[in-house]
């Protein structure tokens, strides 16, 4: 059979094949673009992050805490850890076999050390000089004490036995303190602690570096050569039945084989070091929030090796402190150039052995001396988001292109039926939003839009209505409040009675705000708080305060006015009582006041009163009352001349 194709066949094939090309050329160019753009994103991500952790993280603290423990000597210490002396800080030390971190437990020593010896019966610490010839205590933990013992020679170690202080000096053991000889090893050793039984000693051959097993009376029991047998050890001691070394980690030595077990990183780092408790939950917390796959601090030590001081990440990935690792020649150059000038880096997408595909930042941890001290790394895994990415773009394209056809044509009749009724209603919403609470929306209809308009129009009718009932409320409010203060006005001028008053001492250059009623023994004054546009009824205020001021005089003391006129009027800013025969002014007032004070020599100074104040001029001292008064004994108040 012959195959034929049409003409309009033949145009689709060949459109379809061209938009097949073109679909894939454009999903290529997108996917590089969005790729790029995702990987400059993640750059400033890790290097805020890095930054960040770099100006957080104390420079000191961790310049202090970095530095290797060096332990160069080692006895068993009480609650089953081991004590020795970090030689790098010059202090005695907890060692906990856990996890084979140092602890200081005294202040940094001036005194080097050779050997240290523990007694857990009385729970006591010798400590052996680094020439051999004194011998300190460490009664409380804050400080070495020396103690009084003869030494006639140099000692090589210390140990307690039963109680009793024993030096080794060669193959020589010896009471310390009487100095008789106990005993004569049968080799010679460079180190010396106790054992369990069978034993009663442990000691480090000087010949070839082996464990030596010694009985009470110096034989030897056993030979346990090490495997292997480079590390420099310094340092033995049994925790129960197993032996530990001091070397430049502690290790622990099988009993059975000689056999070194390296599980810890060297230096003695301790993850309990309150330093690094205070520090490794926040780079946790950060690291997890960020979604970063590493967030960490590292020296750069030379060549291609760093050491990881502080690791924020958990699980099996955790580098603990201390722990080794190699950059790749690519980026340690990178790595180099920030420790060595603080110049925060990002790397390129670099494959890690151990690791995997890593973008990598750092930037330096400064101390308070400005030395670049470590570097703070933010990781991210590149091949996650390399997956992430890819996935997430074609399904956005494949799902997206279809979705874009179908809401096309539903999109643009919904629109055309919303978008009108829609800005009908939002003009009206905004009518009512300005004040035009009687704004109606004109949309008759039973759909959501229909009820919306419907909403909007009750609505307008309700703030309509509770706008009017505003209104006349506050001119009730407001007639109320008048009538209420003119019949406390009328109550007490026929209370204290004003036909009979003595005559007035008043204001000759009379202002809105301020004013003062004297009887010729007292004198009130008194500052009204004048709002804007109410110059009326402030004078107004003013004549019956003179009229309820001359009333209180004639039937109160000083005080008792003073009291009555500043609780009963609330409108009064400050108000004042002065009694020219003891020159003295009280004062009370509920907003800030400052008055002039002016001595006998003509010289002002101004006072501030916020709350209540008793002022007591001196002879010839006058007091200028906000600009209207001035008050001098003996006299009554007198009005500046204009």
């Amino acid at each position: 059979m012959k195959l034929t194709l049409k003409f309009q066949t033949l145009i689709l094939l060949t459109l379809t094949v061209v938009l097949a090309v073109a679909t894939a050329v454009w999903g290529a160019i997108v996917y590089n673009s969005t790729y790029d753009i995702i990987l400059h994103g993640f750059d400033q991500k890790l290097t805020a992050l890095s930054v960040g952790a770099g100006e957080f993280t104390d420079g000191d603290g961790h310049a202090d805490y970095q530095r290797p423990h060096q332990i160069n000597a080692l006895t068993a210490g009480r609650d089953g850890q081991l004590w020795g002396f970090d030689s790098t800080r010059g202090s005695v030390v907890a060692i906990d076999p856990a996890d084979g971190g140092a602890l200081s437990l005294t202040p940094p020593q001036t005194t080097p050390v050779r050997s240290i010896a523990f007694d857990a019966l009385q729970d006591r610490v010798a400590v052996l000089s680094g020439d051999g010839l004194a011998v300190h205590a460490a009664l409380d933990r804050s400080s070495l004490l020396p103690l009084a013992l003869p030494m006639t020679a140099p000692v090589d170690d210390l140990l307690y036995v039963d109680g009793v202080l024993i030096a080794r000096r060669g193959r020589e053991l010896s009471s310390l303190q009487s100095g008789l000889p106990l005993l004569t090893l049968a080799e010679d050793v460079a180190l010396l602690g106790t054992a369990p039984l069978p034993a009663c000693y442990v000691g480090l051959a000087t010949s070839d570096s082996a464990v030596v097993l010694f009985d009470a009376g110096g034989k030897v029991l056993r030979r346990l050569p090490l495997q292997p047998s480079t590390h420099e050890v310094l340092g033995l001691a049994f925790v129960g039945d197993a032996l530990y070394a001091a070397a430049d980690s502690l290790l622990r030595i099988d009993l059975e084989s000689g056999a070194v077990t390296e599980d810890f990183a060297p230096g003695y780092f301790s993850e309990r070091d309150p330093w690094f408790a205070r520090y490794r939950p926040i780079y946790i917390k950060t690291g997890v929030l960020a979604g970063l796959t590493f967030l960490y601090t590292d020296v750069y030590l030379g060549e291609n090796q760093i050491r990881y001081i502080l690791d924020g990440t958990e699980g099996d990935d955790h580098s603990p402190p201390g722990a080794l690792d190699e950059v790749p020649a690519e980026s340690i150059s990178d790595v180099r150039l920030a420790q060595l000038t603080g110049q925060a880096f990002v790397s390129d997408i670099r494959e890690w052995e151990e690791w995997g595909l890593i973008k990598v930042s750092a930037a330096p941890i400064y101390a308070s001396d400005g030395r670049v001290v470590a570097l703070a790394g933010a990781d991210v895994d590149i091949g996650l988001i390399r997956n992430k990415t890819r996935f997430a773009l074609f399904a956005v394209l494949f799902v997206g292109a279809a979705l874009l056809l179908l809401a096309s044509s539903v999109s643009y009749r919904v629109s055309q039926g919303m978008t009108r009724p829609l800005r009908d209603i939002k003009d009206s919403a905004l009518r009512i939003a300005a004040g035009y609470h009687g704004t109606r929306v004109a949309h008759e209809s039973s759909d959501e839009i229909g009820q919306l308009a419907q909403s909007l129009n009750a609505l307008s009718t309700r703030l309509a209505a509770r706008a009017r009932q505003s209104q006349t409320y506050q001119q009730a409010l407001n007639s109320g409040r008048e009538q209420v203060a003119l019949q406390h006005a009328v109550a007490e001028l026929l209370e204290f009675g004003v036909g009979h008053l003595p005559p007035a001492t008043t204001l000759a250059n009379p202002r809105d705000d301020v004013a003062l009623y004297g009887n010729g023994k007292l004198a009130l004054l008194w500052r009204l708080a004048v709002l804007d546009n109410e110059v009326v009824a402030t004078q107004l205020q003013q004549v019956r305060l003179q009229r309820l001021a001359a009333a209180l005089l004639a039937s109160q003391n000083g005080s008792s006015a003073l009291a009555v006129l500043y609780q009963t009027m609330p409108n009064i800013a400050a108000v004042a009582c002065w009694d020219p025969a003891i020159h003295t002014l009280n004062i009370r007032c509920r907003e800030p006041l400052t008055l002039a004070r002016v001595d006998a020599a003509g010289s002002s100074r101004t006072v501030d009163v916020h709350d209540s104040m008793t002022l007591v001029l001196a002879a010839g001292e006058r007091l200028d009352w906000l600009g209207a008064v001035t008050l001098h004994g003996p006299d009554l108040p007198q009005a500046p001349q204009s």
